[in-house]
C-alpha cells in the first residue's frame, strides 16, 4: 500500500494488519503536503497494489486540485493501481475547493 506521509496514524498498522505492507511517500512542506505524480512514479515497484489518498489531508490539512489530481490518476491507470480515496474530511476544507478523486481519473 502506497501511503503518502504525514498521514493518519493508523492507515500504516492498518495495512500491515491487513497483510499488507506499507510503503510510505514522504511529502514535504515546499509541495504544501501535496502528493506529486513523480514522487508516486518514483515509490512504484512491481509489487504496488494500492494508492490511499487522503485529501483534505489528516494531519497536514493539505487538499489536492483537480489538475494535480489528473497527473496522479495517469500514473495510477499505467500501473493499473487500486485507489483508496479517504475524503471523510471534505466538509473541512476552508481554504481552497476539496476536490474528489473519483471523477479524475483516466
Amino acid at each position: 500500500m502506497l501511503i503518502p506521509t504525514p498521514c493518519y496514524v493508523s492507515y500504516i498498522p492498518c495495512t500491515t494488519l491487513a497483510g499488507g505492507v506499507p510503503v510510505t511517500i514522504p511529502t514535504s512542506m515546499e509541495d504544501d503536503f501535496r502528493l506529486t505524480a513523480d514522487k508516486l512514479e518514483a515509490a512504484i515497484t512491481p509489487k504496488s497494489k494500492v494508492l490511499l489518498l487522503c485529501f483534505p489531508n489528516n494531519p497536514t490539512g493539505a487538499i489536492m486540485n483537480r489538475e494535480e489530481l489528473l497527473k496522479i490518476s495517469e500514473v495510477v491507470a499505467k500501473h493499473d493501481l487500486l485507489v483508496i480515496s479517504d475524503e471523510i474530511y471534505d466538509r473541512l476544507t476552508y481554504i481552497g475547493q476539496h476536490t474528489c478523486f473519483a471523477p479524475c481519473r483516466v
